[in-house]
């Protein structure tokens, strides 16, 4: 046998041992990342949003959504779609065995969900605000909106002003703690909007309003069809409060949804609650504007109720309140 081939088969000999020491390894790590792309599946979550009571300024859904895509773009294998439903629709979705993944809820829909509902990890929130079913998101508080500043006026004389509400959807009342028998009730049963526009046709001297009303009225003098209103922003008690609770019985949705509740909850999208006229529910600060000391009043601790109330216990605790009044 020539040199040259000699040197040629141990040249083959050589590629071929390298090649099947050298081939299995680089053949299992491929196996291994194909397995770990397969391991990554699509998630796909439905969340429900259930509003309770007025919001901000822009829709909650709208926020929620917003906030859904820019998570999809960090996480490109969750993907989320967000359905408003009333209380009556969710109901009824409930019944025919349609559920979520996570609802988004206000206090007075959380019983349906409240033999669903999942404990939660530990999140990023205020501690008055915790629940071991429900985390809190978003949050908006009452005011005392009036044509005559009410901090001048003796007990007397605000007793003699009349204050008009709503009992459409919340306990608004339990947010007088600070002001029993001070008012006179406007005794009629009004909706959240009536009751702002009955303010503005003087039918009453006092508003006890929400964040919304705030923002009609603050919208109303910043362009002048309104001469002037005096806000007292009320501490110690806020039953507007927006809530997650994980309801999916499919628990490899968990660890995508609690880390969808965490994106809500970190302080670039907290800090945007501002675009819609809501409150964060962390230790932020907002606002620097004509909302900020309507923030430093619900920064003080606060009391609420459980956001898994029925409408019997809910409506029993607005007429104990309403009896302070009458």
């Amino acid at each position: 046998m020539s040199r040259k081939r000699k040197i040629f088969l141990n040249i083959l000999v050589a590629f071929l041992v390298c090649f099947l020491v050298v081939f299995p390894f680089f053949a299992i790590s491929f196996l291994y990342k194909e397995a770990k792309t397969e391991a990554k599946q699509d998630v796909f979550l439905e969340v429900w949003n259930i509003d309770t009571f007025e919001g901000g300024t822009k829709s909650r859904h709208s926020f929620l959504q917003s906030s859904a895509l820019k998570f999809q773009k960090a996480n490109d294998n969750i993907y989320i779609v967000v359905r408003s439903f009333s209380k009556e629709q969710a109901k009824i979705q409930l019944e025919n065995g349609v559920t979520p993944d996570l609802v988004s809820f206000g206090i007075g829909a959380g019983n349906l969900f409240s033999a669903i509902s999942k404990d939660v990890s530990s999140f990023n929130v205020r501690n008055d605000l915790f629940c071991d079913k429900a985390v809190a998101w978003c949050m908006g508080g009452y005011v005392l909106c009036s044509y005559e500043d009410l901090s001048a006026l003796s007990s007397d004389e605000l007793k003699n002003k009349t204050l008009g509400y709503s009992a459409e959807n919340n306990t608004s009342l339990l947010a007088l703690e600070n002001y029993k028998d001070k008012f006179t009730l406007y005794d009629e049963n009004l909706s959240q909007y009536d009751a702002y526009t009955a303010f503005l046709d003087k039918k009453f001297d006092v508003l006890l309003g929400s964040q919304r009303d705030f923002a009609r009225l603050q919208n109303r003098l910043n362009i002048g069809s309104l001469s002037s209103c005096y806000f007292t922003f009320l501490t110690g008690y806020s039953d507007l409060v927006q809530y997650f609770a994980i309801t999916t019985t499919d628990q490899n949705k968990n660890e995508s949804l609690n880390k969808f509740i965490s994106y809500i909850l970190s302080d670039f999208v907290q800090a945007s609650l501002s675009n819609i006229g809501m409150f964060s529910v962390t230790d932020i600060s907002t606002y620097d504007n004509e909302y900020q000391p309507f923030e430093l009043a619900l920064k003080k601790e606060i009391k609420t109720l459980n956001p898994f109330l029925f409408d019997e216990e809910i409506a029993e605790i607005q007429e104990k309140a309403r009896a302070n009044y009458v």
